[in-house]
């Protein structure tokens, strides 16, 4: 589901999904070694933004999709990242 990963920014990362069929939006997690954090809910599949990241350190990011006859997706398979 995770297309591409943006880590051009020291301190964001800007996701790109495939979009899902009748998704009305994706909600985004990530982890940095502890337990996942909500990042947001968003509507635009090729502009999802993690922000607050620490420069040098490596996340995992997950995204879903909500919306559509189940409510919500399965969590895409977790990406590591580092913000660099």
């Amino acid at each position: 589901m995770v297309l591409n990963i943006d880590n051009q920014s020291s301190t964001k990362f800007t996701v790109r999904v495939q979009p899902v069929t009748n998704a009305k939006a994706y909600e985004a997690q990530y982890k940095n070694g502890g337990g996942w954090l909500p990042a947001g809910v968003f509507t635009d599949s090729r502009r999802i933004e993690i922000g607050d990241l620490t420069p040098g350190t490596s996340y995992t990011v997950q995204i879903r999709a909500v919306g559509g006859s189940t409510g919500y997706s399965d969590w895409s398979p977790p990406q590591p990242c580092i913000a660099t």
